[in-house]
C-alpha cells in the first residue's frame, strides 16, 4: 500500500493570474536553464524585451540596497516589537521542525483512516537533494514514530545513492541538470548532521570528514558508522524513468505528480522489486506539478512540447 502525501499547499491557477504564472515560469527557467545567464537568453525565454528584464533586475537591486541601508534601523524596530528575521532555507535546523510534523501527521492520518494499526511500522520515501526532509523523518523515527525504512530517492545526481551503497561520499563528478532541479545537488549539507549522529556525537570526527570533503571532494565513513545506516535505502531514477513514472501514475489514477515526487515514486518501485517489502509506505510529495508544467506535461504527452506554458 502506498500513500502519496502532498506536503506542500496546492497551487491552483485561475484565469487572470498571469503574474503568478509568469513568476512560476521565471522560477522554472532559472532552475532548469542556469547555463543561459545573459539578459538576451532570459528575455527570449520569457517572450519579453531586454529592457523589460533589465528594468526588473535594476528595480530588485535597488530594493535590496535600500533594505541593506535601512538594516540597522529595521533591526532596532523589529527588536522593539519583539520580532526577529530568520531564513528558512534547507540548512536551517528550524526548517526541520515542521518537516518532522509532516510524518507525525501522515502517520496519524493513516491510523485515523484505518490503513494501519497503532504501533504498526511504515516506510517513508523522500525525494532528496540536500538531505533535510529525509533527515526530519530520521529524527521523527528517533523520537518514537514507528518508521521502519527511510528510502532516499535521488535523480541523476546520485551522490547520496553512491554514499549509502559504498560508504564513500564523493562530489567529484559531473553535475547534471535535470527536470527535478531542487535535487540537483552534489554537496548535501544536512548529511553532516546524520554523520555527526552515526559518529557517536563526535564533533571532531565529523569535522575531519567535512574537512576532507572541502579539501579533496570526498570522504569515507568507517564500517561501524556504515552499519548504523541500516535503516536507510538509497536508489535513483534517470530522467527517462522519472518521465515514465509521471505518465504511468497519470494513466492509472489521473493523479498528476511533479518531477521530484516522480523520482520518489520510481525509487519506491525499485525498492519493492529489490526487497519484496510491502510495508505501508508514505511517499513525500515535495513540490507542485504546476511549478514544472513543461516537464510534467511532456511526460504525460509529448505533443505538449510544441505548445507554450499558457
Amino acid at each position: 500500500m502506498v500513500y502519496v502525501k502532498n506536503i506542500v499547499s496546492d497551487m491552483r491557477i485561475y484565469p487572470g493570474m498571469y503574474f503568478l504564472c509568469k513568476r512560476i515560469k521565471v522560477k522554472d527557467l532559472q532552475m532548469k536553464y542556469r547555463k543561459h545567464t545573459s539578459l538576451k537568453d532570459l528575455a527570449q525565454a520569457l517572450g519579453v524585451s531586454i529592457p523589460t528584464v533589465s528594468r526588473a533586475l535594476k528595480d530588485s537591486s535597488e530594493i535590496s540596497r535600500e533594505l541593506c541601508a535601512k538594516a540597522k534601523e529595521l533591526a532596532k524596530e523589529m527588536d522593539e516589537k519583539g520580532f526577529q528575521f530568520s531564513s528558512a532555507n534547507s540548512i536551517n535546523i528550524g526548517r526541520l521542525v515542521p518537516q518532522i510534523c509532516y510524518y507525525v501527521y501522515a502517520y496519524a492520518q493513516l491510523l485515523k483512516d484505518g490503513k494501519i494499526t497503532e504501533g504498526e511500522k511504515i516506510n517513508v520515501v523522500v525525494p532528496t537533494g540536500n538531505f533535510g526532509n529525509i533527515l526530519a523523518a530520521f529524527y521523527a523515527k528517533n523520537m518514537g514514530l514507528p518508521i521502519d525504512k527511510l528510502i532516499c530517492a535521488s535523480n541523476d545526481n546520485k551522490v547520496l545513492y553512491d554514499f549509502f551503497r559504498t560508504g564513500t561520499y564523493d562530489r567529484n563528478r559531473e553535475f547534471v541538470l535535470t527536470t527535478s532541479p531542487s535535487m540537483d545537488i552534489l554537496i548535501s549539507s544536512n548529511l553532516e548532521r546524520l554523520i555527526y549522529r552515526i559518529a557517536g556525537g563526535d564533533a571532531k570526527k565529523c569535522a575531519e570528514l567535512m574537512q576532507s570533503l572541502t579539501a579533496g571532494g570526498e570522504y569515507t565513513i568507517t564500517e561501524d558508522m556504515k552499519a548504523q545506516l541500516a535503516d536507510f535505502y538509497g536508489n535513483y531514477c534517470t530522467e527517462d524513468e522519472t518521465a515514465k513514472t509521471i505518465a504511468e501514475i497519470f494513466k492509472d489514477s489521473h493523479y498528476v505528480i511533479d518531477t521530484h515526487t516522480a523520482v520518489a515514486a520510481g525509487v519506491y518501485d525499485k525498492y519493492v522489486k529489490d526487497t519484496n517489502d510491502t510495508t505501508p509506505t508514505v511517499i513525500a510529495s515535495t513540490a507542485s506539478p504546476y511549478k514544472f508544467t513543461r516537464s510534467v506535461m511532456n511526460a504525460i504527452d509529448s505533443s505538449y512540447d510544441s505548445k507554450t506554458d499558457f
